[in-house]
């Protein structure tokens, strides 16, 4: 399961996404894939990895800095918002 599904699978994230009025296939993750290899890779079955998300609507694209914890036992991730900025 991708790190996007894992997010997808969390009401808090769902939320998140509906705040700021952003369609779940407008949003991107910075080096997904990398992020993905990584975790299997390493067999991290549970941790947390600083991430960065970009999320595009009608009023402009908006960058989320924040962490992934995740349990891939569970398939389950939350997305700690650290901090939103907003591009024109």
């Amino acid at each position: 399961m991708n790190v996007k599904d894992l997010l997808l699978n969390s009401q808090h994230f769902a939320a998140l996404l509906k705040e700021f009025f952003i369609d779940v296939k407008d949003v991107m993750i910075a080096h997904e894939d990398l992020l993905q290899q990584e975790m299997e890779q390493f067999h991290q079955l549970i941790g947390k990895k600083p991430v960065y998300l970009e999320g595009k609507n009608e009023a402009g694209t908006f960058s989320f800095f924040g962490m992934l914890h995740f349990n891939l036992t569970d398939q389950r991730a939350v997305f700690e918002l650290q901090e939103v900025q907003k591009k024109s």
